[in-house]
């Protein structure tokens, strides 16, 4: 089980790159609308969908609780789609979410400028002047949205396992290049290493967007851990009724796996 998660810069390949590794690759390949259809699931609407994707928030947006509502379930559904294995995640934060995880590839897309503002002049039969400006907004958005979600520097090559530039190859041979790398650093064991700590990450999101975001229990502050299957849930409640309110939601979360109550009942100050 691998997963490869692809940041690109606009015009710099990335979703024909993602298409031909798929092919190649036999992976599922997660793109947008998979992405926005499962989010649709979790009650994330369109309105939210559009203020957020790959977008730089403005000052109101960023402090706003739809933001953290759509931040949460956006992680729950890259997590579960990196639960199923075998699978191309483009963009929308996959690499930084899935950071930490054995067997996740995080590759950048990059293209110099000039060769962008050919690709977009041909694509909006547009001039130099207007084709830059796309670029540049587009690239501002998608910085802005990796500092302001994540707290990370999109351009950082580190962070990367890979960074290609297809100012000169062909999405099949920028395909041919990430397989290569894939089939490399995949062992048995980094799979299974990676599936265990996937099931751990994808039942602590659920258990806290439970709590948080559907059935909107106040709490002071909740934290969940779960470690081989099995959920500690701690923080500070202001009453023994919350207190039973989060265990019920972890637990209707956590199905037949194991919730371990932690919290503690401190009274609001009146």
């Amino acid at each position: 089980m691998s997963i490869i998660c692809i940041t690109r810069e606009l015009a710099a390949m990335g979703e024909e790159t993602a298409r031909a590794l798929a092919e190649k690759s036999g992976y599922r390949y997660v793109e947008k609308i998979n992405i926005e259809s499962r989010l649709a699931e979790y009650d994330v609407g369109p309105q939210e969908m559009e203020r957020y994707d790959e977008k730089k928030p403005g000052l109101w947006a960023s402090l706003s609780e739809s933001r953290e509502r759509y931040l949460h379930f956006l992680k729950l559904v890259i997590l579960e789609e990196a639960s199923k294995g075998n699978c191309i995640i483009l963009g929308r934060g996959g690499g930084t979410i899935l950071k930490g995880v054995p067997n996740v590839l995080s590759v950048r897309l990059t293209s110099p400028m000039e060769v962008r503002i050919a690709r977009i002049k041909s694509v909006y039969s547009c001039d130099d002047k207007s084709a830059a400006q796309i670029i540049r907004r587009s690239d501002s958005d998608r910085e802005g949205f990796h500092r302001v979600f994540f707290d990370v520097d999109w351009k950082d090559p580190p962070q990367y396992d890979l960074v290609l530039n297809t100012g000169k190859i062909s999405p099949a041979e920028a395909a041919t290049v990430i397989d290569k790398l894939r089939a490399r650093i995949s062992t048995e064991n980094e799979e299974k290493l990676a599936q265990k700590k996937l099931i751990d990450m994808t039942l602590q999101a659920k258990i806290l967007g439970e709590i948080l975001f559907v059935r909107k229990i106040p709490v002071h502050t909740v934290q969940v851990s779960v470690e081989s299957g099995k959920a500690v849930l701690y923080g500070v409640v202001s009453s023994h009724e919350h207190r039973a309110a989060a265990l019920s939601a972890a637990r209707g979360a956590a199905g037949d796996r194991e919730v371990v109550d932690d919290l503690r009942v401190v009274p609001s100050a009146r």
